[in-house]
Order: structure tokens, then C-alpha cells, then sequence
């Protein structure tokens, strides 16, 4: 994450590295998430570990859209809350998902996005970045743009799984990318924002924050 406000480089606080999670499983519409014990004083639920916290903010990022990213099995077959189907990746999921059109993109700590058929959990492309990828993609245009630790944003055809472009900022990038009137914007931790050109990967502008 970027510094705090008058911090130098020697005193940025590093981004988190990946967790342990490997499992994401889908939910259908209509289900709810599980009811959360009292939080205790650490900032996390009781008997909750930091792999299902993790997984519940995950979840709560992607309910809007029908599919909850939340390690847990119904008790009966047509019940809310049983798994759908399970798809595991090549290492820990710390990125939260993106749907669209019929497809859920979840990047990895084995260094890849994936795409996912949202009806059946079957892998459809997996694209191949150089590092870690811990945020949310955004698909927007036929096209997901998505960070990885390795300090670059990338735009990727969303039905083939194909490079388009890639952006290559001063550090580590920390931030889920978001896209409006043709501009990818992401922060890094060099302590910029910066506007990329969504079509040609072209940067437009950057601003430096404290």
C-alpha cells in the first residue's frame, strides 16, 4: 500500500505477501453468507482463521453479482448454500473475484489469472503474469485489466486469455485496477496514480501523492 503521508522510501510499509487458501467455491444466487462469531479484540472473528477471513471479505466483494467466494458446504443437495462445484488453482487465492459475463477471473499466487466458466467451474484460460496476482481483476470491454506483484498492470482479452498490453509502474502495485471512459487507473507503491490508456496501454498521466 502507499506510504503514509511524510513517510520516505525506507519507511513505506511492504504489501502483504500471499496467504494459504487454495479453494474457491461458488454459491448460488439467493445464498446467504453464514452468520459471523463476536470479533475479538485481533480484528478477526472468533474461530475464524485469516484464510476464511480472507475468503469473506472476497465473498462480500462478489455477492452483489449472485456468487460468494466463501469456503463452505450445504447439508443438503438443493439447499442454499451447497457448493455449486469447486475449482482449485495452482497455489493460494488472495484475489478477490470479478464476474462477468458469465465468467468469474481470480488471479493467484502462482502467478496467474484465471478464467472460470461461472456455470460449471470449468477452466477456460489462464494467463501467465511473473509474480503474484493478490487484487481484483476489472473487465471491462471484452478486456480484464489486472495487477500483479510483479509491478505491472495488465489488459487481457477476456475470451482468449491473450497479452494485449502491459503497463510497468515504479513499484509493487497494491491496487485493483478501475476502468472509465477508455482509462485503467492504478495506484502503486511508488506513490502514484497512474492513467493508462485502456485500448494501447499508453500511459496518459501520473500523479504523485505525499
Amino acid at each position: 500500500m502507499p506510504a503514509e503521508p511524510g513517510a520516505g522510501p525506507s519507511e513505506r510499509p511492504a504489501p502483504a505477501r500471499p496467504g494459504e487458501q487454495r479453494d474457491f467455491i461458488v454459491l448460488p444466487p439467493g445464498a446467504r453468507l453464514p452468520s459471523l462469531p463476536p470479533v475479538k479484540a485481533a480484528g478477526r472473528p472468533a474461530g475464524i482463521t485469516r484464510r476464511q477471513t480472507l475468503l469473506a471479505l472476497g465473498g462480500a466483494t462478489a455477492a452483489g453479482l449472485g456468487f460468494v467466494g466463501w469456503k463452505i458446504r450445504g447439508r443438503g443437495s438443493s439447499a442454499p448454500g451447497e457448493r455449486r462445484w469447486l475449482f482449485r488453482a495452482g497455489d493460494s487465492l488472495d484475489s478477490p473475484p470479478a464476474v462477468a459475463d458469465g465468467v468469474v477471473y481470480v488471479g493467484c499466487n502462482d502467478g496467474h489469472l484465471y478464467a472460470v466458466d461461472a456455470a460449471t467451474g470449468e477452466q477456460r484460460w489462464k494467463f501467465r503474469t511473473r509474480d503474484s496476482v493478490l487484487t481484483s481483476p476489472a473487465v471491462v470491454g471484452g478486456v480484464a485489466y489486472v495487477t500483479s506483484y510483479d509491478h505491472n498492470l495488465y489488459a487481457v482479452d477476456a475470451g482468449t486469455g491473450g497479452q494485449r498490453w502491459k503497463f510497468r509502474t515504479g513499484d509493487v502495485v497494491s491496487s485493483s485496477p478501475a476502468v472509465a471512459g477508455g482509462v485503467a487507473f492504478v495506484g502503486s507503491v511508488d506513490g502514484n496514480l497512474y492513467a493508462v490508456d485502456a485500448a494501447t496501454g499508453e500511459q496518459r498521466w501520473s500523479f504523485r501523492t505525499a
